[in-house]
């Protein structure tokens, strides 16, 4: 079973039209793909990020956890914009 943060990502991802991704997560996956590169795996980490720093959904999958990985979150002050 996944993780909240894991189920939000995927529905973002595979079930979500572009146009309806919240801004702050396009603006998150833009800059971890200009860093990481634009590939399936990047989005997915983009949006479960995206997942626990600003809507603060638990994710329990270690290659998804945002730890580690806040100056990408900190470029577009997410901590901040925290719902």
């Amino acid at each position: 079973m996944s993780s909240p943060a894991m189920e939000r990502a995927g529905v973002l991802f595979f079930h979500t039209a572009g146009k309806d991704v919240p801004v702050l997560a396009r603006e998150y996956v833009s800059i971890l793909a200009k860093q990481l590169g634009g590939c399936g795996e990047v989005y997915l980490t983009a949006f479960a990020h995206y997942a626990q720093a600003v809507e603060g959904l638990k994710c329990t999958e270690e290659d998804y956890l945002l730890e580690g990985h806040e100056h990408y979150y900190n470029e577009l002050g997410l901590a901040q914009r925290r719902k």
